[in-house]
């Protein structure tokens, strides 16, 4: 009978068994399977295509992390209001807001929460987080620049004689509700009943406000 590992005559082709006449532990041969070669062409053409993806993806990420160099959060706020998804917003005043960013300029941001509109001086906040599960949320890129030099206190100057209550919460933490009397070059000045004297709080010292949807600031 022939031997099962002994190549035929004419035979040769690619991948067939051969004796490697190595030796197991019981002396029985072990066969050893060679792989089929590619083509010299095709080997040299998938090496290339290799080559193309790899560079391609270097380069995404390369662009990618240029991207996040130029990042800034004034660019962040502002791709986050043209996206109109909903975002959470944490201050050094220790407030934490929900709601969808309406607007946002290089000084203040305006969110819609509810039945209220928050005002936000940009270098009181803390953290910016789109909302998980609000529809399929971009992460933004944050580039851009926006040199709206319109400022918390410019707002807040609109809800002056509207005969609101309006909450104004410091960097400090903290809060003064009342109506806005006046809007002053440094201060703003709140009245919180018609009996108690009016309170007077220093416009930088302001991190957010916190006013009736229906009032025309914003």
């Amino acid at each position: 009978m022939a031997d099962p590992w002994t190549p035929r005559p004419g035979s040769g082709a690619p991948g067939e068994w051969r004796d490697a006449a190595r030796r197991t532990e019981g002396g029985e041969s072990a066969p050893e399977w060679h792989a089929p070669r590619l083509d010299p062409v095709e080997e040299w053409a998938s090496e290339i295509r290799t080559d193309a993806a790899t560079q391609r993806r270097r380069r995404e990420n390369w662009l990618r992390r240029q991207a996040a160099d130029d990042a800034s959060l004034v660019g962040v706020l502002v791709d986050l209001a043209e996206q109109g998804h909903l975002v959470r917003i944490a201050t050094v005043g220790g407030g934490s807001h929900q709601g969808r960013l309406r607007g946002a300029g290089s000084q203040v941001l305006v969110l819609e929460c509810g039945r209220t509109r928050v005002l936000v001086a940009v270098d009181a906040v803390t953290t910016v987080q789109a909302v998980p599960g609000d529809d399929d949320v971009i992460s933004p890129v944050g580039h851009r620049v926006d040199d709206d030099p319109t400022t918390l206190s410019d707002l807040l100057s609109h809800s002056v004689d509207d005969g609101v209550e309006v909450t104004l919460v410091t960097r400090g933490g903290q809060v003064v509700s009342g109506e806005v009397a006046s809007v002053g070059r440094d201060v703003v000045l709140v009245r919180p009943d018609r009996r108690t004297p009016l309170v007077y709080v220093v416009l930088d010292s302001l991190s957010e406000a916190v006013l009736p949807l229906s009032t025309r600031s914003g």
